[in-house]
């Protein structure tokens, strides 16, 4: 009815002797978004964004169940025919000057509320253009609203192409960094896809943000499940870069990296303490490794040689000790013999490539030998049978073999020697070196 009138008065060329405002209501309600007067023609939307032009279709031109999806279809067909603005986002909506009426500026990005109402009117409607920061007329850095919204539609059972959720993602995760909120950015990093990037990603953040200090990771370990291992390997690598050697060890073994811990103890922490005289700290850390052995390399050659030392300082001092020496307590010591002797052989072939090496080194043989003359002297005093076989010129050569395989330095070989000849000839009682 509103359409023929319309017509009535073109047609009489009355339309031109009604008020322009007054013909434009009547226009709006007839739902015609363009009309052509006598004195040319009249758009409805020339003025209008574009929220206000799907508006119009959707108040004016739809009357039936699916009113929605029509206004959606005729709004489509208006902008890309020219008749009214593109679905822009309000950013880009600012950027047209304004007082030009009747030209439309195309764009391929557009506004995130139309996007979404594309997708209630198909729901196969890619979202890859969705979910770029520009839809939602924000900077192309600020990803808040695309991420937020792609939890929301992924929730309801959209879906869209992998690279591009990747894409957010990581982009929205890094934006969480940038702005100091790493512990959120690894929770959203465990949202990829893949297990490998994901664990990639969430230890680059780690390795980026965590310091030795940091101590509060219950939200990363008890609500985002991260493993509490990944935390202690960052931690070490922070140690070892301030060569905070022992703490970067620590953080090895609770890491579950013995290899790496049994290394750093070798390199950085072993010759020194032992030069101090940290023994009880050796032993301790030496244990914590022990019961890795199987997936230590050279452990065998390397850390066990120092913990059976250990062990058989342990042994002995306990014997000596002993207010009530028995007869099993002297063939344990008697059946010692070979592994002390072992055991200076393997602490000749320690590394010795700084000085600080060679001189633990020279320590723990003189210290190994002192064992083997230690144990000796014991089971003279008992007048063990092994040792009624033997002359002085057998032991001389047994003590002159030891101290070659230790490989000794020139005066702590000679030392060991003259004194372990001064006490076969003079028949004192063996002292403490």
């Amino acid at each position: 009815m509103l359409t023929q009138q319309l017509v009535e008065w073109k047609e009489n060329r009355i339309d031109t002797t009604i008020d322009e405002d007054l013909y434009m209501i009547y226009q709006m309600l007839a739902g015609r978004a363009k009309n052509v007067k006598t004195e040319g023609e009249v758009n409805m939307l020339s003025d209008l964004d574009w929220r206000r032009a799907f508006g119009f279709f959707l108040w004016h031109c739809s009357t039936n169940e699916n009113d929605l999806i029509d206004a959606i279809d005729l709004y489509e067909e208006a902008f890309t025919s020219g008749q009214c603005s593109y679905p822009v986002p309000i950013k880009l909506q600012q950027r047209i000057p304004e007082g030009i009426k009747d030209i439309f500026p195309s764009t391929d990005i557009f506004d995130i509320l139309f996007m979404i109402l594309k997708l209630y009117r198909n729901s196969h409607e890619p979202l890859n253009k969705l979910l770029i920061p520009e839809t939602a007329g924000t900077e192309s850095v600020d990803h808040r609203l695309p991420f937020l919204v792609f939890i929301l539609l992924r929730s309801l059972g959209y879906t869209t192409e992998n690279q591009s959720e990747q894409i957010l993602i990581t982009a929205f995760s890094s934006e969480l960094e940038n702005n100091g909120l790493w512990e959120e950015a690894i929770a959203v990093s465990l949202m990829l896809d893949d297990p490998s990037d994901r664990e990639q990603f969430t230890r680059k953040i780690l390795k980026r943000n965590v310091k030795v200090q940091y101590t509060d990771f219950q939200f990363l370990t008890e609500t985002c499940h991260i493993d509490e291992k990944w935390i202690f390997e960052v931690k070490a690598l922070e140690a070892r870069r301030w060569q905070d050697w022992r703490e970067c060890f620590d953080f090895l073994v609770i890491a579950d990296l013995p290899n790496a811990a049994h290394k750093i103890m070798m390199d950085h922490i072993i010759a020194d303490a032992l030069v101090a005289g940290e023994s009880e700290y050796l032993e301790d850390k030496l244990s914590q490794l022990r019961k890795f052995e199987e997936r230590i390399e050279n452990w065998d050659l390397q850390g066990l040689v120092f913990l059976d030392y250990f062990t058989a300082v342990s042994i002995i001092e306990q014997i000596k000790q002993s207010q009530t020496q028995n007869i099993d307590e002297m063939t344990r010591l008697d059946e010692l013999a070979p592994q002390l002797a072992d055991l200076v052989t393997r602490i000749g072939g320690l590394s010795a490539s700084r000085p600080i090496d060679c001189l633990a080194r020279a320590e723990l043989a003189r210290g190994a030998l002192h064992l083997w003359k230690l144990r000796k002297f014991i089971l003279q005093s008992w007048k063990w049978e092994s040792f009624e076989k033997k002359n002085e010129i057998e032991e001389i050569e047994e003590l002159e073999s030891l101290v070659q395989a230790a490989r000794m330095p020139g005066d702590y070989a000679s030392k060991v020697i003259k004194k372990g000849l001064q006490r076969m000839l003079m028949g004192e009682e063996l002292e403490s070196f």
